[in-house]
């Protein structure tokens, strides 16, 4: 459904996001295809409408396309969610990490 590449680091890493009732999130490596992290959103989130990686792949913030667009931002090395908020009720087409 949605896929990025940080920024950073020759472009080693990328995040991208499924659809599905509980859609599943993935970080991955470009170069060896190797899987660094997975997350599955809350059920009923329906897909995942877009997704960013930041430019040191350490965080991913997803929405989804759920009623309420949740915002969700992951820890990629721990699996925790750092940060969870409701986007409103307009669709998230694009997100982005900035200083």
């Amino acid at each position: 459904m949605c896929l990025n590449v940080n920024t950073s680091g020759g472009r080693q890493w990328a995040a991208s996001g499924q659809v599905g009732k509980s859609p599943s999130v993935f970080v991955w490596n470009t170069t060896t295809g190797e899987r660094k992290a997975r997350f599955n959103l809350e059920r009923n989130s329906r897909a995942v409408s877009a997704i960013a990686i930041s430019p040191n792949a350490d965080y991913v913030a997803t929405a989804d396309k759920s009623n309420d667009h949740y915002v969700t931002i992951f820890d990629v090395n721990s699996g925790d969610i750092i940060m969870k908020d409701k986007g409103g009720p307009d669709p998230i087409f694009d997100l982005a990490f900035t200083k």
